[in-house]
Formats: C-alpha cells, structure tokens, sequence
C-alpha cells in the first residue's frame, strides 16, 4: 500500500537555502524513492542551479505565500476538509474512493488545486496543493464509474456521522 501522506511547502529554497518572500515564484518537485514521496521547493536562483540530475515526477510554480502565525488545527474535525485529513492520515485503502471524492469536493470550492496527474504502476493519482496553506496532498484516484457515485457518497455520509459527531 503506497503512503499517500500531505506534504507541506518549505519555507525556504533547497538550494539556495533563502527564505522564500510573500508572492515570490516558488518552483516545486515532487519525487518519489522508497522511502515515499518527497517535495522540493526553489526560488527562481535555485531552480536554475538544481542538480542535473533530478528527475521529478511533476512540477509546477506558484507563488509563496507566508503560513498563518496560528496555523488551523490539522485534525479539525467539522467539515469536508478536516475529514480528508483524518482519512489521508489514516491510509486506509478501505476509504480510497471517499479520500477521491471529498478532494474533488475541496476541488470544486476552490480549497484544493490540481497541479498534475500522474500514472505509476497502474495507479493513477493527482497532486493537489491546498490553496491557503500550500501543502501538497496526493490522493489516488481510484477510476469510479458514474454508476458507483451514490455508494460513494453514501460512505462519505457515513464517515462524517461516524467521525465528526
């Protein structure tokens, strides 16, 4: 089972080692060995003076905004994205296809981004990034047919009885 674990933008360049400055360009790598997946931030210095041999599997750009000084509870459990949360955290595969459908709910209101899907040993995922903290969350998208969304979104139902009373 793949470690599908959320991961948090730097505060500074890898390379360079600066501290990144509100609305500076922050360019992203995301590579994956086996100890799981690992994010790499830049500056526009940096991303030019990279090691020639980084192969990420996705990148993209965007620019860096400052963490809150009193970041929200990670574990917040009273709506959607609290939910994905503990569900991410968890890794159960039991709980695939609502992890999926609760990111494109956080997608379709605009707390997630789509930055890159990918497709490695069959399994497809996205990289998201969470608009207003900028972490990356990579959730499996496990192919659902029509057909299956009111299951679906039944279990989701039931979660959030179960989990966030």
């Amino acid at each position: 089972m793949q470690d599908w674990n959320i991961k948090g933008r730097s505060p500074q360049c890898v390379v360079t080692e600066r501290p990144f400055v509100e609305d500076e360009p922050v360019y992203s790598a995301l590579f994956f060995d086996q100890e799981g997946y690992e994010r790499r931030d830049c500056n526009e210095e940096g991303w030019t003076k990279r090691p020639a041999d980084w192969a990420p599997i996705s990148t993209w750009t965007a620019p860096f905004k400052p963490t809150p000084t009193a970041p929200a509870d990670p574990l917040k459990k009273d709506d959607i994205q609290g939910l994905l949360r503990i569900l991410i955290q968890e890794n159960d595969s039991s709980t695939k296809n609502a992890r999926y459908l609760l990111a494109v709910m956080l997608e379709r209101k605009r707390q997630l981004r789509t930055l890159d899907r990918r497709e490695t040993e069959g399994e497809v995922f996205t990289v998201y990034e969470h608009t207003a903290s900028g972490e990356t969350w990579i959730i499996e998208d496990p192919k659902l047919r029509l057909d299956q969304l009111e299951p679906v979104q039944a279990e989701v139902t039931q979660l959030f009885k179960s989990r966030m009373a």
